[in-house]
């Protein structure tokens, strides 16, 4: 036996049980399985189970999931409520290899706690059974990679097939045997209905107060429609009958995933249609486009509450192409990074790794003299909108961030005699003062 320190005789006899949901192939819920398993365990030990941790559909394997009952179970432990934490399998602990079940080997080793996993008959306060509990640990960690790259690789599949992926169908579509999209008559008048209202300048709770009034069931289970769910329809690119690219938040756990940006094949850099051959979609990427950006403009300039109107943090994310292997280029701390190699954990010959500050001081660079060289008539120093960009060619002042002194100069000196200002992507606009 290992030499811990002591704890109170009434401490030792106590356990707690942690399980994590699992569903075997009869389909049982097997936490009810898992407890039973436990319980009979502790009883025939005799120990007195004291509380029951419960983690239902939530992964082991993944870093970025919180696992509330999980930290509760292990704090339990090592505050000295309890003297032993039970599993049903080492797997159901965590999946996250050597590096999260030897600091939790560790941890309980100082306190005198003691961690039993009753599938795999191992207990860390027996001897040898430490080295081949964090051997256990590698193997599960290593199956979930495996996992998690054929079921990545499944989803990139049908991704290039064009098939929707899973879950209720769109609103405002129905899903095919074939896994493909087609416009629902009476929901696809709905969202037109949805689109051209917010284009006219109406609030999404607005919409909301009228479709909930009318009756108007939503996608999924929920008995009313929330500005949530109305934004969450127009910002994904399958509103357009596009694959999406699920982009994960930024923002730490629980936080949802955005996929307001269309997914493009990797080896062609093209965007995947999930319309049914000889459907159309309700809407264009256009017209899809051009509805977010009026939204944005919204935020931009009235804010969202108290919340401050998170900018883009790059100006061109997804939009660099790495040469080598056709991959868009995504910031990963001051660098543009190739996706495949630095996102999808994928071999690139020649990587495309390039400073930020770099490539959009090149970029802004080559904006502006491609400007200083139009003629002044030009329509498109006119223009109000060029793209996602907008250009302001007059003598008033407004918000927004302005070409840096030299090229402002370059560009009045070369091109433009009238005076002015050109603006930069709208998406970067200075704060009101």
């Amino acid at each position: 036996m290992l030499l811990m320190p002591k704890r109170s005789a009434a401490v030792a006899t106590l356990v707690d049980l942690y399980l994590r949901l699992s569903i075997d192939k009869e389909g049982k819920d097997s936490l009810e399985r898992q407890e039973a398993d436990l319980r009979a365990w502790a009883a025939r030990e005799g120990l007195t189970v004291r509380k029951v941790w419960r983690d239902a559909g939530v992964s082991g394997y993944k870093a970025n999931v919180a696992r509330p009952d999980f930290e509760k179970a292990v704090a339990a432990v090592l505050a000295g409520e309890v003297g032993t934490l039970a599993v049903w399998k080492l797997d159901r602990l965590s999946r996250r290899g050597a590096g999260q079940i030897g600091t939790l080997l560790d941890d309980f080793s100082a306190v005198g706690g003691r961690l039993y996993f009753l599938k795999d008959s191992l207990d860390s306060s027996g001897s040898g059974h430490r080295m081949v509990i964090v051997m256990v640990s590698e193997q599960a960690c290593a199956e979930s990679a495996n996992t998690s790259l054929r079921v990545r690789s499944k989803k990139d599949s049908s991704r290039r097939a064009g098939h929707y992926l899973g879950g209720p169908p769109p609103f405002g579509y129905d899903v095919g045997a074939d896994r493909k999209l087609r416009q629902n008559p009476d929901k696809a008048v709905l969202v037109r209905e949805l689109v051209d209202r917010l284009l006219a300048g109406e609030s999404m709770l607005a919409v909301c107060r009228d479709w909930n009034l009318r009756g108007i069931p939503t996608r999924g289970r929920g008995k009313e429609w929330r500005s949530s769910a109305v934004s969450m329809t127009v910002r994904s690119s399958v509103l357009s009958g596009l694959v999406p690219e699920k982009r994960r938040a930024e923002d730490g756990p629980g936080k949802r995933a955005t996929n307001s940006t269309a997914w493009r094949d990797p080896e062609t850099g093209e965007t995947v249609s999930l319309m049914a051959d000889g459907e159309a979609p309700i809407l264009s990427e256009s017209e899809r486009l051009r509805l977010l950006d009026t939204l944005d403009s919204r935020l931009r300039r009235y804010g969202r509450g108290l919340r401050t109107v998170k900018q883009p943090k790059s100006l061109l994310g997804g939009l660099i192409m790495c040469a080598s292997c056709k991959r868009s280029a995504n910031t990963f701390g001051n660098s543009y990074r190739c996706r495949r190699v630095h996102y999808d954990g994928q071999d690139c010959q020649r990587p495309l790794v390039v400073s930020v500050t770099t490539i959009e001081a090149a970029v802004r660079h080559a904006w502006a003299y491609g400007l200083a060289a139009l003629e002044p008539d030009s329509p498109v120093l006119a223009a109000e909108t060029l793209g996602e960009h907008t250009v302001s060619v007059s003598s008033s002042e407004g918000n927004g961030v302005y070409l840096t002194s030299r090229e402002a100069a370059t560009i009045a000196r070369l091109a433009n005699p009238r005076r002015g200002s050109v603006r930069t992507p709208s998406a970067y606009q200075a704060p009101r003062q």
